[in-house]
């Protein structure tokens, strides 16, 4: 995710004080990494991890219950930046590039498109 991107603000040191333990460069647990995470969204390894990480603040399952919780305050802040950015993002994946794309009709629709 690009850390400089005005809607995240906060995610670095959110993420700094709160994942790093667990997904940074001393420990990646499930293999993810947030300290290394890249920033194009339109890579989509980074798009279902941060996709992941979305859903799981969403459910409070992160940060684990041991762990000391941030104020929900701050989560729902960085839950809003996230989902903007990940709407920005699935939004531009489905994008044709304004360009029309053609596709071959079916038989049934060939044959409704002459009878018309």
């Amino acid at each position: 995710m690009a850390y400089g991107d005005e809607k995240l603000n906060g995610l670095k040191p959110f993420l700094k004080q709160h994942c790093f333990e667990c997904h940074g460069p001393e420990k990646q647990k499930n293999d993810i990494r947030f300290d290394t995470l890249g920033s194009d969204l339109s890579d989509k390894r980074a798009l279902e991890i941060w996709q992941e990480a979305l859903d799981q603040l969403n459910l409070g399952e992160m940060p684990p219950k041991k762990k000391p919780q941030p104020p929900r305050a701050e989560v729902n802040k960085i839950v809003d930046a996230l989902t903007a950015r990940l709407k920005t993002a699935y939004a531009e994946q489905r994008s044709t590039g304004g360009k029309t794309v053609l596709r071959r009709l079916n038989r049934y629709e060939l044959r409704n498109t002459f009878r018309d």
